[in-house]
């Protein structure tokens, strides 16, 4: 990644919608990522998604992910960090 090569740059945090996080996956720049799970019930026909373009590609239609930690930050959400299998 050129800001690793250029700045020392390890690690970047993309706390965004399911836009930019398709084109992130898309340029394979996802490696990790972290869900959180709130006690709420949504509804409506609008359907959010966390990897969103046109142009992704999954084998299956499925990202795998592999469970690497949870925690419970407060109240009653629940963390998830997930390793991206590419």
């Amino acid at each position: 990644m050129m800001l690793g090569l250029k700045y020392g740059v390890n690690v970047v945090r993309a706390d965004s919608g399911g836009t930019f996080n398709g084109t992130l996956r898309r340029e394979w720049l996802v490696d990790e990522m972290g869900i959180l799970v709130c006690s709420s019930l949504v509804g409506g026909a609008r359907s959010k998604f966390v990897f969103k373009a046109s142009d992704l590609v999954f084998p299956d239609g499925v990202i795998s992910l592999k469970l690497t930690s949870m925690e419970k930050p407060d109240g009653d959400v629940v963390l998830l960090r997930h390793q991206v299998m590419h």
